[in-house]
């Protein structure tokens, strides 16, 4: 018996061959081109300074709250 194969529909194999010759490296240029238009227009020196200053103000939120509770003692349950 010789399998049928229906027209208009692809393969499995055909759909991964469709993938990896023209989808991966499609991703890969449009990501590049992201990353390059970024570089150049100094999002890069703008995200590291942003995230180091959220860390800064990070840091004091954690080191004040480690004061304030190094100041109160804990508090105690009570018993009913």
């Amino acid at each position: 018996m010789v399998p049928v194969r229906r027209v208009g529909y692809a393969t499995f194999r055909q759909l991964v061959h469709v993938s990896a010759t023209r989808i991966i490296p499609a991703g890969f240029v449009i990501g590049a081109g992201m990353e390059a238009f970024m570089y150049y227009t100094g999002f890069w020196n703008t995200a590291l300074r942003k995230e180091g200053e959220r860390r800064a103000e990070a840091a004091t939120q954690m080191e004040a709250l480690r004061q304030a509770s190094a100041a109160k003692p804990p508090a105690t349950p009570q018993l009913r």
